[in-house]
């Protein structure tokens, strides 16, 4: 909800954005008019000069040296009596000057997509969750140049999946690229990235299966074991082998964004332990990175609700509850993160709202009222 006033507020000041700029125009007009004034002034100084004195301007200085001091003199008077003048002049010029080299950086309205194919996304997650596929899709489709780590279990087994992807970095449209995550995959991401220097690796996306979850009270510690090893110590494991070779500085850091499927958490609903084990690491993750490596990261944390994707809800449906516009309340938010560096009023945004998202239905309301928000509320919002 907080997001949403901001989103609001904002939205009121992009308006203003056309208002400034003519603004802006209108100081440099009104320093050219000053200027041509001075110039006036300056004219009306020459023709107050006698046929003698002016004479003295074609004339040999040395031969007329004096007349010609005092010929300046008096022009000199003339110009230091506006002097008031001709600073306000010089001054709106150098703010309208200002005001329209720095339009770009302040009130810019953010592009659909990417105007270069330089910025490279790191996802750790199961591209089979339709979730996580279409937060990258949404990603690709923006021109960024998208690299999926890859599960090593089939999606909602513990079967080993077939392999689907390519390691050796080639893709058909040059733009989404898989990996394993373990040491050859790893490899090969380091290699690509040191091959193309031009590119720079903006954010990692951890993103655990937001879509399934095992659920019941009689699940085996097999089970368990494996979704927490696969679905979150593996992709933990390559996060921390990744961060000491692209981690930034303070003036460029590098985003680290934790998904947090903590929704059934929130709420202490029954049968679903593996969510609220999985939501707890994540929570633990973050709160991890935001203390070591704060100096050199960008930590993020995106509480998921419930959302739709074509008009029927992928995440936590065994509650019953029509799912928000993924695009909307997801991808949208998670694109403007990710380009917020380089836009100030995105910047103060997510200043103003703080390292923690919120996005889909009942995501806000649940972590802020817990297990006290009843269902019926969360089609309200």
């Amino acid at each position: 909800m907080s997001d949403q006033v901001l989103d609001y507020c904002f939205g009121a000041y992009k308006h203003t954005v056309d208002a400034v700029c003519n603004s802006g125009k209108n100081t440099v007009d009104l320093a050219k008019g000053l200027v041509k004034k001075t110039k006036s002034l300056y004219d009306k100084s020459l023709k107050g000069l006698s046929d003698e004195e002016l004479a003295n301007l074609y004339e040999d200085p040395a031969i007329h040296s004096e007349s010609t001091s005092n010929m300046f003199s008096k022009m000199g008077n003339r110009v230091w009596a506006h002097r008031g003048l001709l600073l306000v002049g010089v001054g709106l010029t150098s703010a309208g000057l200002l005001l329209y080299s720095s339009t770009h950086y302040l009130m810019n309205a953010l592009p659909t997509h990417l105007t270069d194919d330089n910025q490279v996304l790191l996802v750790l997650g199961d591209i089979r969750d339709p979730v996580v596929r279409n937060q990258v899709n949404e990603l690709y489709r923006r021109r960024f140049i998208v690299f999926v780590c890859k599960r090593k279990l089939k999606y909602g087994t513990g079967e080993p999946e077939d392999d689907f992807t390519i390691d050796d970095l080639t893709s058909d449209d040059g733009g989404i690229f898989y990996i394993d995550a373990d040491s050859s995959g790893l490899a090969s991401f380091i290699q690509y990235m040191n091959d193309h220097s031009e590119k720079q690796l903006r954010s990692i996306l951890f993103m655990p299966n937001l879509s399934y979850y095992p659920s019941g009270n009689t699940l085996s510690s097999k089970l368990v074991t494996n979704e927490v090893q696969e679905n979150i110590l593996n992709y933990y494991g390559v996060l921390e082998k990744l961060i000491p070779h692209f981690a930034g500085n303070a003036f460029k850091k590098l985003q680290l964004i934790f998904f947090n499927p903590s929704l059934s958490k929130n709420l202490q609903l029954k049968h679903h332990s593996v969510e609220h084990l999985v939501s707890g690491l994540i929570s633990t993750f973050y709160e991890t990175m935001k203390i070591e490596y704060s100096h050199q990261c960008d930590v993020y944390m995106c509480h998921i609700g419930i959302l739709g994707i074509g008009g029927n809800a992928s995440t936590f449906k065994y509650l019953s509850v029509k799912g928000s516009n993924i695009s909307k309340s997801l991808c949208e938010p998670i694109y403007q993160l990710i380009l917020s560096r380089d836009y100030m009023w995105l910047r103060l945004k997510r200043w103003l709202s703080g390292s923690i998202l919120y996005c889909g239905k009942g995501s806000a309301l649940t972590s802020w009222l817990g297990y006290l928000c009843p269902l019926w509320l969360l089609d309200l919002f």
